[in-house]
């Protein structure tokens, strides 16, 4: 059963990805964030032409993986300077979780 925040995040996600603009939704833990953002890309990706790449962060996380990660996702459009989504889609790129955990004292 959908609840209103639901409704609420659904609905402004389809509005972005439409006029596509980048989107950060934030909220407390458990509030179904993932799962609406997860659902909503599984449901969209065939009609919306969507490529979606999926990231999350952890400790051993770093910007070459990063970099890698989203890059293999991508085609060259021209020459060696210019990415894109595969074919007329569109990329999203969905990064779970972006809190990264404190560096502790011994530096792990």
């Amino acid at each position: 059963m959908p609840t209103t925040d639901t409704v609420k995040y659904s609905t402004k996600l389809d509005m972005m990805i439409q006029i596509l603009k980048p989107s950060f939704f934030t909220g407390n833990t458990g509030v179904g964030k993932s799962i609406i953002i997860s659902k909503f890309i599984i449901d969209n990706k065939e009609n919306k032409n969507l490529h979606p790449v999926n990231l999350t962060f952890s400790a051993q996380t770093d910007s070459k993986s990063t970099q890698m990660t989203i890059e293999g996702k991508l085609e060259k459009l021209k020459g060696n300077a210019l990415l894109g989504a595969k074919g007329n889609g569109t990329t999203v790129i969905f990064v779970d979780d972006i809190n990264m955990p404190s560096v502790e004292k011994y530096g792990a």
